[in-house]
């Protein structure tokens, strides 16, 4: 079975949500919010009436390990392994965590299939299966909470919308520009300013402290990158201040994620390195088979540099030659190109071409 995942919050797209996860996360609970009151007491359990046909009280849904009157759970999620529970201390209190919000998330992932009041009955079923008072009344407050955020974020979320499509307009080329990153900062403190209106301190740093400090990152970062008042050397030195700045734990799970751009960066700060030094540098931070295949690479890269660059001085030469008509020079460079490379290097030498100037 398939590890949980969170497909809940998808919808607000943006063109910086490649850079920025902070847009790739976010999806209230759309109209279906507007409809629903928030129960009036923390130990209120917001409760459905459904058809006696579409109750399934006689069979046990293992992923859940309770009998549900709601049912099975939708299609969309069967099957997907449920890893997330949730804890208590010693007193009997719930143990805020983000495993709470993950909980909540894969309920909420079904709301294209399931009327909210379904989903938020199902996840008190939850709730009632899992705790003991005063457990199941805190776990219920907290879902409250989060019900109650995830509806004014729709709000925010219509407010900003046509704002943010004066940039994500492909023909505007405004989509890195001051203004426009101004405006994500804009958002991101409006929503963190939601989370602390809604949420209390406990949970908001439990959801959402690694994400905002990743967002802030990620932020920092892109304005960094695209600020044309600084040099090359300049940004660099500004990339090293800020991840300075940051945990060293942030910093290695970012290095981890990915090994190649540490490896670029890593080498991008060596002026003259021989292929063993490469090798070495490589291999403390992908490890030595990985640096084994990086330096394959780096021959086959190299032996390609040197056949292409000798074509390129014949096939200048052929081209130079005025006393060959344009249909016998491209014959020769199409005889040239077959005789040097196989097929799939030929398109990229023929690309290559139309691209060099000549």
């Amino acid at each position: 079975m398939i590890l949980f995942k969170n497909r809940f919050f998808l919808i607000f797209g943006l063109t910086v949500a490649a850079l920025l996860a902070y847009f790739l996360s976010e999806n209230p609970l759309q109209n279906q919010l507007n409809n629903v009151p928030l129960a009036t007491k923390k130990n209120s359990s917001i409760d459905s009436t459904l058809p006696d046909a579409d109750r399934d009280d006689g069979e046990t849904n293992q992923q859940l390990a309770f009998k549900s009157k709601y049912g099975q759970l939708v299609d969309s999620l069967r099957g997907i392994y449920f890893d997330r529970d949730l804890a208590i201390d010693e007193a009997g209190n719930i143990r805020v965590s983000s495993d709470i919000k993950d909980i909540f998330d894969f309920f909420f992932s079904a709301i294209e299939e399931e009327d909210l009041q379904v989903v938020l009955g199902r996840i008190n079923e939850f709730i009632d299966f899992k705790l003991e008072e005063p457990a199941r009344t805190q776990a219920k407050a907290i879902l409250d909470e989060y019900v109650a955020y995830k509806s004014d974020l729709l709000d925010l979320e219509v407010a900003f919308s046509e704002k943010i499509g004066a940039f994500t307009d492909p023909e505007a080329g405004k989509q890195f520009s001051a203004d426009y990153l101004n405006l994500v900062a804009e958002r991101m403190d409006a929503v963190e300013e939601l989370r602390a209106q809604h949420l209390s301190s406990d949970v908001h740093e439990a959801f959402y402290q690694e994400r905002e400090q990743y967002d802030h990152y990620m932020l920092e970062k892109l304005q960094i990158n695209t600020d044309s008042a600084l040099t090359q050397e300049q940004k660099e030195q500004a990339q090293m201040q800020l991840d300075a700045g940051m945990p060293e734990a942030f910093i290695s799970s970012r290095r981890d994620a990915n090994p190649v751009q540490e490896v670029r960066s890593a080498l991008d700060r060596i002026d003259t390195i021989d292929a063993d030094q490469r090798y070495q540098a490589r291999a403390e931070i992908v490890g030595k088979p990985a640096a084994a295949r990086l330096s394959e690479l780096d021959q086959a890269r190299s032996e390609w540099n040197i056949r292409y660059q000798s074509y390129s001085l014949q096939r200048d030469a052929v081209l130079a030659n005025d006393g060959l008509s344009a249909e016998t020079q491209q014959a020769e460079l199409i005889h040239m190109r077959e005789r040097l490379f196989n097929e799939t290097e030929r398109v990229r030498v023929s690309a290559l071409d139309r691209s060099s100037p000549r």
